[in-house]
């Protein structure tokens, strides 16, 4: 009779581990995870006479397994894999090949050595495909455009084209990538808010700038008037950047015999623009990173308005009780 419950016993016991072992899920170790390549962003724009627009591909972020680098690690191929790709949706102009001349492709041996990728294209069907090399941990690629297409004094918008992601090839390690991501690239008007501008190099003015931005960037506090060359300030896509470039020059790191001005500057990510009116709202965020890393941000808030050649700003920043501000620029 104990033989009888005992061999019961047992086999509940084995049928219970049997469950809870068909239960578990065991982990994908990091190493075994498919490499990502993905597109470093999905949109981008220039001023309609910029002759240059650029997309980038490079790798989503892997655990350190040494536990050395905490933000992850870069991870490259250990061979290459061709990335095809598809451009489409042209807008503003018919033919691709009326405004995109030629497709390079290029990545950074080192700080100062670039090298170029062949890039294999048909512009009538708008598919170009590349090599990403081993070892590289982001590939460019540049498009050559016509910088006289769009070049006009009409306000217009809604031109630029996207390229989409088609797939990944010749290649038998474990990588993948998005079919599903695309890029779009925009051509910005000038007449519009976009663009380069200047600032009268007075001291009212640098005044001005150190209430807004004094407390975000300390070397632009220090500042006198005797130190700057010149106030810059260029609108983007994406952000805007307030330059203050010195009579200081420096040496160009892979050509000591090349020097430029220093630059102060103080750069913010957009939040809300009006980007098709003469006239509208502006807000932007502006990062202080501390020395323990930490990140503060610091939200500026107002409006513009477009006179000829003349754009007139006014900000203000409630994070540090800056009141308004009115800065007029020039193209």
């Amino acid at each position: 009779m104990k033989k009888i419950i005992y061999s019961s016993l047992m086999l509940a016991i084995l049928a219970a581990c049997s469950k809870e072992n068909k239960d578990v899920v065991t982990p994908t170790s990091p190493e075994d995870m498919p490499i990502q390549i993905v597109l470093d962003a999905d949109e981008d724009g220039n001023v309609e006479d910029d002759d240059k627009a650029t997309m980038a591909f490079t790798f989503t972020d892997r655990m350190d397994p040494t536990g050395e680098e905490i933000g992850g690690i870069t991870p490259t191929l250990s061979q290459p894999a061709t990335i095809t790709c598809m451009i489409k949706d042209p807008e503003g102009f018919g033919n691709l090949g009326d405004y995109i001349l030629d497709i390079k492709a290029l990545y950074e041996v080192d700080d100062c050595t670039e090298a170029d990728i062949t890039v294999t294209y048909d512009l009538s069907t708008g598919e170009f495909s590349f090599e990403f090399p081993a070892g590289v941990e982001e590939v460019e690629v540049e498009f050559e455009l016509n910088d006289a297409l769009f070049d006009d004094d009409v306000v217009s918008d809604d031109r630029g084209f996207v390229v989409e992601v088609l797939g990944l090839s010749n290649t038998s390690e474990k990588v993948v990538i998005n079919t599903d991501t695309e890029f779009e690239y925009k051509v910005l008007d000038d007449e519009l808010i976009f663009g380069e501008y200047e600032l009268d190099l007075t001291q009212q003015n640098l005044d001005m700038l150190k209430t807004l931005f004094g407390a975000v960037n300390e070397d632009l506090a220090d500042l006198d008037l005797a130190d700057i060359d010149a106030f810059e300030m260029e609108v983007s896509l994406e952000d805007i950047e307030f330059k203050t470039v010195l009579i200081e020059e420096e040496a160009d790191e892979c050509d000591p015999a090349d020097f430029s001005n220093v630059e102060v500057s103080v750069e913010g990510e957009f939040e809300e623009l009006t980007d098709d009116e003469l006239t509208g709202d502006i807000e932007f965020i502006v990062e202080l990173e501390a020395d323990n890393g930490a990140v503060e941000e610091f939200t500026y808030e107002g409006s513009f308005e477009i006179n000829g050649d003349d754009l007139i700003l006014t900000l203000e920043c409630e994070d540090l009780e800056t009141g308004e501000v009115t800065l007029t620029y020039t193209r």
